[in-house]
């Protein structure tokens, strides 16, 4: 009986092992599948907004009510992310499938889907940050080469109007040209302790053993 034990024991780990692996690969098919749309969504998000002249802030264009609010829409969604990926990491331990190993491909695979998501959605409102920012700039520019065509270079007011108007340029220039903020940066690494965290709890008897001198 002995070495038939061991045979029935090493068909039982693997059975363990290949089945969490399956729910894993599975729990994240399901979640990809839901995120799709929105992933998909900040990918275009770039081509879409830029067809059309967007009302934003004319001096600080990062601060506007509509790059606000998809910033916050965006942060909303990796958060949610990261409670999804916590919740199936509690749901694999409360049935005893969340060995070291799959916890470590679970953290890895919700990791690559939060910072894609995260990073593609922040790249899109980089994009209509910088548009808008370029087409004040290149309105300001007009007026400054219209001045200095139509008007006398000696023109004490004319030179005040063009130093307003460069001083006003690189006032918009300066701006910041994307979205990200503490606030947001904190919200990316928050979805990304949550999954961590939850799978860290579910193996901590295995980490003791580890740490035990």
């Amino acid at each position: 009986m002995g070495p038939l034990s061991v045979v029935i024991a090493r068909n039982a780990i693997t059975f363990d092992v290949t089945a969490s692996t399956m729910i894993v690969a599975i729990l994240c098919g399901i979640q990809g599948a839901i995120c799709l749309p929105t992933f998909l969504a900040a990918l275009a998000l770039p081509y879409h907004l830029s067809r059309y002249h967007l009302n934003l802030r004319t001096i600080d264009p990062a601060n506007s009510d509509l790059v606000e609010r998809l910033h916050t829409m965006l942060i909303t969604n990796i958060l949610f992310m990261g409670i999804f990926a916590a919740s199936v990491a509690v749901w694999l331990w409360s049935f005893g499938l969340l060995p070291p190993q799959t916890a470590i491909i679970l953290v890895g695979m919700q990791w690559l889907i939060i910072a894609s998501t995260f990073s593609i959605g922040q790249y899109g409102l980089a994009q209509i940050i910088r548009r808008a920012k370029q087409q004040k700039l290149n309105e300001i520019q007009a007026r400054i080469t219209l001045i200095e065509q139509d008007a006398n270079p000696t023109n004490k007011d004319s030179i005040e109007t063009i130093l307003r108007l460069v001083d006003y340029y690189n006032q918009v220039k300066s701006m910041r040209g994307s979205a990200l903020d503490v606030s947001g940066l904190l919200g990316f690494l928050q979805s990304l302790l949550l999954p961590l965290i939850a799978s860290l709890l579910a193996n901590v008897s295995a980490i003791m053993e580890l740490l035990r001198p």
